[in-house]
């Protein structure tokens, strides 16, 4: 049987042995695996509780990021992605943010129409997390 499961990882990109994920990933640790892996846990869970704040996946480019669609992360980064999104049904460590960026990401929102609205509520490694205020 662990043979069974060490070649389900292995065909899921996973490189560690023995490593049991079950296929296929979800989107939601898809999109935190795509938006956050460099991150480490803290930086995951953050993403993955304003995915959660947002209610959808709508405009989430980590699940399109080649290192996803490609299944070029660790088994490591998937546990950590997996862990954040169990975590954060229970946690919010952005201080209800919907959104996310770069600090460069943030220049450039900051001359649309609809950052006006916004607030920056939290900053988690190189994402600054924002959310619309009244």
């Amino acid at each position: 049987m662990r043979a069974i499961y060490l070649l389900l990882a292995l065909l899921a990109g996973c490189t560690t042995p023995g490593y049991t994920a079950p296929l296929p990933i979800l989107a939601p640790i898809r999109a935190v695996l795509g938006e956050s892996e460099g991150e480490g846990f803290k930086g995951m869970l953050a993403v993955a509780c304003t995915i959660r704040h947002r209610g959808n996946l709508k405009g989430v480019y980590g699940l399109r990021a080649f290192r996803v669609t490609h299944r070029l992360y660790s088994a490591h980064s998937l546990v950590l992605a997996e862990k954040a999104w169990a975590v954060s049904a229970h946690t919010d460590t952005v201080n209800g943010a919907t959104g996310w960026g770069s600090a460069s990401d943030i220049e450039l929102f900051k001359h649309t129409s609809w950052w006006k609205h916004m607030r920056i509520v939290a900053h988690v490694g190189h994402h600054w997390f924002y959310r619309r205020v009244s």
